[in-house]
Formats: structure tokens, sequence, C-alpha cells
């Protein structure tokens, strides 16, 4: 679609119609269940529409796994990271389940807070992880995110902003209060059969 031609007043009213009409296609081909809060907002990136490229980070990236060793949830603590590694902007941080931690506690909630960096190149949440994930402030992920367990809520009144997210049952997604999802990859940005509500 080509939308140059268009005032922009227009050209945003186009991207929001699109946006509805995709996520209202995924509902009722049954791919993503959306019971979404007053006031929260997904917005699918104008650069999806007319044919741009999402952000993904060309450095390259390792896997860090949460551990929950620290024992106070948050991300900021190396030591709730295997190798006691902080991920970063070139890291896909991974929570898997509980079998694969070092302490008994350690699928203990998992919080993103204010000292952690806020930029991953990725994120995977396992089917085995069955506890809370909650982002205290606005998070980017530059490339892909998969949750296919726990409940990962973003941040009240902030973004969560990620090229492609793919939400597998049992995963929850939960926007938080006057929460904002940005998702800005190519193709089907929103995929899965699991829950954003």
């Amino acid at each position: 679609m080509n939308t140059s031609f268009l005032p922009q007043e227009r050209r945003k009213l186009v991207y929001t119609l699109f946006a509805l009409t995709l996520l209202a296609g995924l509902v009722l081909i049954g791919r993503a269940s959306l019971v979404a809060p007053a006031l929260a907002q997904v917005v699918v990136s104008p650069a999806n529409m007319i044919g741009g490229t999402g952000t993904t980070s060309g450095a390259s990236s390792r896997t860090i796994t949460w551990t929950g060793a620290g024992g106070d949830g948050l991300w900021s603590n190396p030591a709730n990271w295997q190798g006691e590694q902080v991920p970063g902007a070139s890291d896909t941080a991974r929570f898997a389940g509980r079998t694969s931690h070092a302490a008994a506690d350690a699928c203990a909630d998992a919080r993103a807070d204010d000292a952690f960096g806020g930029v991953l190149a990725g994120l995977v949440v396992e089917a085995d992880y069955t506890s809370d994930i909650r982002l205290e402030h606005a998070l980017t992920i530059r490339g892909a995110a998969r949750v296919s367990g726990g409940v990962l809520t973003t941040p009240a009144g902030a973004a969560l902003s990620v090229a492609s997210l793919r939400i597998d049952q049992p995963g929850v997604v939960r926007l938080g209060e006057n929460g904002k999802l940005n998702l800005s990859g190519d193709g089907e940005p929103l995929t899965g059969d699991g829950l954003l509500e």
C-alpha cells in the first residue's frame, strides 16, 4: 500500500485501521486471544505496512538464562543470571523451568527493574517457566520475543517495543495499565495461540 500521497492525519488513520484489522483477524482465526484492558495500546509500526524493515541486532548474541539465584528477583542483579552476567543489548534473555535453576526459589517473579539497561536482542520464555515476569519500565527488544509460559506483564504507562512477538499457550502477555505494545517487524509481527490481554 502506497500511502506517501496521503496527508499525515489520513496516514495515521490508515495505519490505525490496518492495525485493528490485523488484530481482529488474528482473534477471528484463533491465532491469538485478545482481551484488551482500557487504555492499553497495541501499535504496529507503519514500516510493516509499506514494506519497511524491522530492527534486529547486528552484534553477535549470547543467550543468558535466568537462575534467580540472587534471591531478589531483579534483572539488574548479576547473581540472578547464568554466569553472573546481566543480559545486554546484544543478548537474548531466557527464562526456563525450575529444573534448570540453581536456587529452589529460582522461579520466583522476575522484575526488570529501573537499574536494568532496558534493551535486549531477544526474549524467550519457555513453556515450563511458570512464574511472572514484570517489566517495571520501558523495554526494547531489537529482535523477536517468544512467550510460551508464565505471564509477562508490560510496564504501566510505558512501552514494550519488539520487532515480533509470538505468544504460545500457556503463555500470557498482559499489558500494564496505560501500557503500550509496539510491534515493528516485517511480515506477521504478532503470532501464536497464547493470550494477549
